[in-house]
């Protein structure tokens, strides 16, 4: 981290296609065209001269066949259906459907809703995951989950985590950021009331990802195991191998959970 900018001096707003006051990343409207196909969510230090931009560059991912692929070869024939949380436009859906697998996703982003990628038009719907998702009791083999449970505040993660248990029927994988120091871990519902000069020092860079709560590896296996899961970092290992190491360049914690 470089110097620390006097706060009041500090004068951030963003830039997006909503009014500032509306643009907070715990809100839906946040996830908007800036977001998800220009990467242009931006915030802007006057002090600094500096923007602090944000997005996917679009977000049809051609990367999402392989780990589609690298999916099927993993679980090998235990898996003929496919629920894809936080799917943004429907990228990992798309390439789902391809194969033959029965897929729909759910996403927060009205935005990504209404503007799905391919096949994925017709299997995606709008749904906040801490109100509940929409779907029977065991209704998908596989639950996929990719940069999602970041953006969900640590004091609803335990019903989005509860929803994992109640749809799926054997299967849950998450690929998401976590932090390696307890310095880093970030908490939104504490940080967002405080004063600037009192927030978490990467508070800025969290805001402009959207991500709501960083905690250590060690605190989710913790939820998942009292959750009733059972951790299999076997199958990482697997994935890992069956899947293009290129693809997964950047993601460093992926777990799975069994039943």
């Amino acid at each position: 981290m470089g110097p620390q900018i006097p706060d009041k001096l500090l004068d951030l707003h963003l830039k997006s296609d909503v009014k500032p006051g509306d643009a907070s990343p715990a809100s839906q409207q946040y996830y908007d065209k800036a977001y998800f196909d220009t990467g242009s969510k931006c915030m802007h230090n006057r002090v600094t001269g500096k923007d602090l931009v944000w997005g996917y560059h679009g977000t049809d991912w051609q990367g999402n066949k392989n780990v589609v692929e690298g999916l099927l070869k993993t679980f090998n024939g235990d898996i003929y259906s496919v629920l894809d949380m936080g799917c943004g436009q429907g990228s990992f859906t798309d390439y789902a459907l391809r194969t033959g697998l029965r897929a729909r996703g759910y996403d927060f982003s009205q935005y990504a809703v209404d503007t799905v990628h391919n096949l994925a038009k017709g299997h995606v719907f709008q749904a906040d995951a801490t109100a509940g998702i929409p779907e029977p009791d065991l209704s998908y083999d596989i639950i996929f989950c990719s940069d999602m449970v970041e953006h969900i505040q640590k004091s609803k993660i335990k019903t989005v985590i509860s929803e994992f248990m109640r749809i799926s029927r054997k299967w849950v994988f998450l690929q998401f950021p976590v932090v390696d120091k307890p310095e880093d871990i970030f908490d939104y519902e504490v940080e967002e009331p405080k004063p600037m000069n009192d927030r978490h020092r990467l508070y800025e860079h969290f805001m402009i990802a959207g991500h709501l709560n960083m905690e250590l590896r060690s605190w989710w296996n913790v939820l998942f195991t009292n959750a009733g899961f059972k951790i299999r970092d076997d199958l990482v290992v697997d994935f890992r191998a069956n899947t293009d190491r290129a693809v997964l360049a950047n993601w460093f914690n992926i777990v799975i959970l069994e039943k």
